[in-house]
């Protein structure tokens, strides 16, 4: 759940009062894992949450998909931008070794400077 706060952030407008609704409403959809202490333990996680995101957009997510556009300038491929990004540990769902992190693609670079 944590990973699927972290990627977007941006639906719920970093909002936490939005965030709890959210997830109360899945709550009495008959999700059961989200228990009352389940929402105060990610709301009370969203400012580390929103500070790694971020970090995480402007040190990784879109250098690395300014690096991809500046290369496809120069190619002879016809293809949309994108770049495989590695998540930070806060948004994994597992733990994982060195080299073997969760990666999110990203390909809308006017999106992620919005969020930022």
């Amino acid at each position: 759940m944590r990973k699927a706060v972290f990627l977007n952030l941006l639906s719920f407008e970093a909002d936490e009062e939005i965030l709890k609704s959210g997830l109360e409403s899945l709550q009495r959809r008959g999700y059961s894992f989200i228990s009352s202490e389940y929402i105060n333990r990610l709301i009370a996680e969203l400012p580390r949450l929103k500070a790694s995101k971020l970090r995480w957009l402007e040190d990784q997510a879109i250098p690395a998909l300014r690096r991809d556009l500046e290369e496809l300038q120069n190619s002879p491929v016809q293809r949309s931008a994108r770049a495989s990004v590695p998540l930070p540990s806060i948004a994994w769902i597992l733990d994982h070794e060195d080299g073997d992190e969760p990666e999110e693609i990203v390909s809308n670079l006017s999106l992620l400077q919005e969020e930022v």
